[in-house]
């Protein structure tokens, strides 16, 4: 994959269908530069965590990658 001219920030609490639909939406984009997809999961729960990663296994892109954004939560 080339370097990314351009990110895509997803933020993600709860993982539902949404966030199918989401990714499906962006990842179809039509550009002329390459870019990424970055989940900012901002949730502690670990089923919700799992649940991400499958479905991130499921799309099989190597745009996609996650941060950990739930250290903000108090």
């Amino acid at each position: 994959m080339q370097e990314p001219h351009a990110s895509v920030i997803v933020p993600v609490g709860a993982v539902d269908d949404d966030v199918t639909t989401a990714l499906d939406a962006v990842l179809g984009q039509a550009t002329s530069f390459p870019f990424e997809v970055v989940l900012s999961v901002n949730t502690r729960s670990n089923d919700a965590r799992g649940e991400l990663d499958r479905i991130i296994d499921d799309f099989d892109d190597k745009r996609l990658r996650t941060v950990d954004s739930s250290q903000a939560i108090s």
